[in-house]
C-alpha cells in the first residue's frame, strides 16, 4: 500500500507540498518568471506552506514520542507494582503488625500514581534500613542487592511518568502549533486563489479534514486520489496549467 494512503499525516504534508509547488508554477506562468523567482504573494504562500509542513512533522514526532512513553509507562508500572506486591506478600508472611507498620505495609496499596510511587519508595527504603529484619528477609530471598533492584523498578516508573507528562505537554503544544499553521495557510490561500481566479479542487475541505483527523486517527486512511496535485485555473488566460504536475509524494521526504 502507498505509504501516503496509509498515513494521513504524510498525506497532509504531501497536500501542502503540492499546494506550494502549484503556487510556484502558477505564479511563474502569470509573471513569466522562472520557477524559483516568485512574486511577493507567492513567497508568502511558500513560507506558510513550509511552516505548515514543519508543524505537521513536529506534531507527528511529538505524538509518536508520547505513544512510546505511554507504552513504556504501562510496562514500568507493571514491573513496579509486581515488585511491590510480591515484597508485601512476603513481608506479611514474615512479620507482625509492628514491623509491617514500620514498612508502611498496613494500608492497602494506593491507587493514585504519585501516592503509589511514594509508598513503594518508602517500603523498599525502610526494608534496607531496618537491621532487625534483614536476616529474615535474606532467608526469603530479599538480600540487600535484590531490595535495591526491586526499589529501582519504582524509580524507573516514576521517571517514566514524569517524562510522559512532559511528552504530553509537548504533544499538546505541537498540536496547537500545527492547527495555527494550517489555519494561517487556509486563511492566506482563499484570497490568493480568488484574486487569481483559480482553485484547487477540494483543497480547503481536505486540509480541514486532515487537520481534524489526520494526526489523531492515523489508522484511518484517506484515499490518495483526494490529494490535489495542481492548480486548476478557471481561465487559462489568467493562469495556464503547469507544464508538469507535482508529485503527490513531494512532501514525504521530511517525514
Amino acid at each position: 500500500m502507498d505509504p501516503l494512503h496509509a498515513n494521513p499525516p504524510m498525506l497532509l504534508a504531501a497536500v501542502i507540498e503540492a499546494i506550494r509547488d502549484s503556487i510556484e508554477s502558477c505564479d511563474a506562468a502569470e509573471t513569466g518568471e522562472a520557477a524559483g523567482s516568485p512574486s511577493s504573494a507567492s513567497r508568502d504562500g511558500r513560507l506558510l506552506c513550509d511552516r505548515a509542513i514543519a508543524a505537521v512533522e513536529a506534531h507527528l514526532i511529538a505524538k509518536r514520542a508520547h505513544e512510546d512513553l505511554d507504552a513504556k509507562a504501562r510496562t514500568t508500572k507493571k514491573d513496579a507494582v509486581d515488585a511491590y506486591q510480591a515484597f508485601a506478600a512476603t513481608a506479611k508472611q514474615l512479620f507482625g503488625k509492628n514491623i509491617l507498620g514500620c514498612l508502611n505495609l498496613i494500608e492497602p496499596k494506593p491507587r493514585a500514581t504519585d501516592a503509589f510511587i511514594s509508598r513503594a519508595h518508602a517500603v523498599f527504603d525502610k526494608a534496607t534500613q531496618l537491621a532487625e529484619i534483614r536476616e529474615k528477609l535474606e532467608s526469603a530471598g530479599y538480600d540487600e542487592k535484590r531490595l535495591f533492584a526491586e526499589g529501582a523498578k519504582t524509580a524507573a516508573y516514576g521517571t517514566t511518568v514524569r517524562n510522559l507528562e512532559a511528552a504530553k505537554s509537548a504533544w499538546k503544544a505541537a498540536t496547537k502549533r500545527r492547527d495555527s499553521a494550517l489555519h494561517e495557510l487556509r486563511t492566506w490561500l482563499g484570497p490568493f486563489l480568488k484574486t487569481r481566479s483559480i482553485e484547487i479542487p477540494g483543497s480547503g475541505e481536505l486540509l480541514g479534514k486532515l487537520q481534524n483527523r489526520g494526526c489523531e486517527e492515523a489508522n484511518k486512511p484517506i484515499p490518495i486520489a483526494l490529494c490535489p496535485t495542481a492548480f486548476v485555473p478557471s481561465s487559462a488566460a489568467v493562469c495556464p496549467p503547469a507544464a508538469a504536475t507535482p508529485s503527490t509524494t513531494a512532501g514525504t521526504s521530511a517525514l
